[in-house]
């Protein structure tokens, strides 16, 4: 009871008690407020920093496949003009066909992570290199034959340098029938399938074909090239990154440091 008669008496107290009170229940209540201010502060920043290394990782996968793309595609084609010179038979033809099962392999991953401009211009590409593909099928014989034909003009034994400069001869005579030349490139040494060859009237324009489709795939690897470059922002010289993130987050932390102070 004295102590309640004391606290009546001195109601300036019993004041100061309850603003103690009150401030330490409005305290607590804004530390609460500042720590999940925080802490969502703290899992935004977590989230800004797994999205730029998501975009990162992404640039740098893009980069890497179209490179590789591109490099087997110019070994593929580059394998396949070979046959031209060297003929159409193993180990060359089967390290030709490996070449473009790689470079279709290389596509394909390309077309998984790059934009759809790159896409068409990959697919581009691949149509270009299976059209000279195509064409070194069909034309190979024919400069395969004149190359062994120069082999025979240039060859050490002088005898069958005359046989095959006897045939050549014959072949530019007008009026001589297929017969005539092919027999004439046979006594020369070349074997029937491409003495056959040499021996026909009109032969397909293999080095205008061989210009012609190697400048459409130079021009389709340009243009999946510029493609590249607008996916990767190249001409930009900044590194990638995500899109500016809204600061609120910040702004509230601090007012409610500054309230709990």
């Amino acid at each position: 009871m004295d102590v309640w008669k004391y606290l009546v008496e001195n109601p300036e107290l019993v004041g100061a008690l309850v603003a103690a009170f009150i401030g330490s229940l409005g305290g607590g209540w804004i530390q609460a407020r500042g720590g999940r201010a925080q802490a969502a502060a703290a899992q935004k920043a977590a989230e800004i920093t797994a999205e730029a290394q998501r975009v990162a990782g992404l640039w740098n996968v893009r980069q890497v496949q179209v490179a590789e793309f591109i490099r087997s595609i110019r070994e593929a084609t580059q394998s396949a003009e070979r046959h031209y010179r060297e003929g159409y038979e193993p180990p060359l033809r089967d390290e030709v066909r490996g070449a473009f099962r790689e470079a279709a392999l290389r596509k394909a991953e390309v077309q998984l992570v790059a934009s759809r401009e790159v896409m068409s211009a990959a697919e581009t590409v691949m149509g270009c290199a299976d059209e000279l593909m195509s064409a070194v099928r069909r034309n190979w014989p024919y400069s395969y034959a004149e190359t062994m034909l120069v082999e025979l003009l240039n060859h050490e034994d002088e005898a069958i340098r005359d046989r095959a400069s006897t045939a050549q001869r014959i072949c530019e005579e007008p009026g001589t029938s297929f017969r005539e030349r092919k027999d004439a490139f046979l006594a020369a040494g070349l074997p029937a399938r491409f003495a056959g060859r040499l021996a026909q009237g009109s032969r397909p324009p293999v080095g205008e074909i061989r210009r012609e489709l190697r400048g459409a795939v130079d021009a389709a690897l340009l243009a999946l090239v510029e493609a590249t470059r607008l996916m990767l922002r190249s001409d930009d010289d900044v590194p990638p990154s995500v899109p500016r993130q809204r600061r609120w987050w910040r702004r509230n932390a601090d007012v409610t440091t500054l309230r709990s102070a």
